[in-house]
């Protein structure tokens, strides 16, 4: 049996990368059994996948920001998270719910 290595899956699953590869499947328009892979890939991720983080549970993607970090923060908000036991994403949402006055919104 192949060791999987599910933490730098999980990484890639919530990297642009992972966007990037979707949205090139979609652009190829390759074929799979006589469907369009693309659409089968757009089915697969329309359907799959962790429910919205808004409070309105409704379908569609939540929205995604992007912020680049020194090495030295990426580190450390990598080391945070593993010993909290949580995903950089969820450290960075909860940071920003600590940070921003309610009032912000």
């Amino acid at each position: 049996m192949k060791n999987v290595d599910y933490d730098a899956l999980s990484m890639w699953a919530e990297s642009e990368d992972a966007v990037v590869a979707l949205e090139e499947t979609l652009a190829a328009g390759s074929t799979t059994r006589g469907a369009s892979a693309g659409e089968v890939a757009a089915r697969v991720f329309a359907s799959a996948g962790r429910p919205r983080l808004s409070r309105d549970n409704g379908k569609g993607v939540s929205p995604r920001r992007q912020v680049r970090l020194p090495d030295e923060l990426n580190a450390r908000l990598d080391a945070y998270a593993k010993a909290q036991g949580l995903s950089p994403s969820e450290v960075m949402r909860e940071a920003l719910q600590k940070y921003l006055p309610a009032s912000a919104a």
